[in-house]
């Protein structure tokens, strides 16, 4: 059988992203993890979240609620499969997406590949720096 929890989520800055910090704040919180007997696991459930540059005070808030589906492989590498609207932050850059986008981390946790099918994007370092 499936085991389904809550999915803690706390504050935290996403540095590296925007030329600039971004502060993120958990609004809302009410997603849920379902792992599965073969290891992949499912995300689902609301999650809102506040960015905020840090230099200026701007902000934004955003309904990241996916779902995203994570494939663990043999190798301790992973495969995160997003759809719907997710945030994805690596060094450089920081995007709101809507749609399906898949994101390959290598077994010691770096990115290999950021593919984005036909997944609309948001640059949200242009949104955060605009005054």
């Amino acid at each position: 059988k499936p085991i389904r929890e809550g999915l803690p989520a706390e504050d935290f800055t996403i540095q590296g992203s925007c030329a600039f910090d971004v502060d993120l704040q958990v609004l809302v919180n009410k997603e849920f993890i379902t792992t599965f007997s073969d290891g992949r696991q499912l995300i689902t459930g609301r999650l809102v979240v506040r960015l905020t540059n840090v230099e200026t005070g701007k902000s934004i808030d955003l309904n990241i609620s996916g779902p995203v589906f994570i494939t663990p492989h043999e190798d301790g590498s992973v495969t995160f499969e997003l759809s719907g609207r997710s945030l994805v932050f690596l060094p450089g850059l920081l995007e709101l997406t809507s749609g399906p986008a898949v994101l390959e981390i290598d077994p010691a946790g770096n990115v290999v590949s950021y593919t984005k099918a036909s997944a609309a994007t948001v640059d949200l370092c242009a949104v955060l720096a605009d005054p």
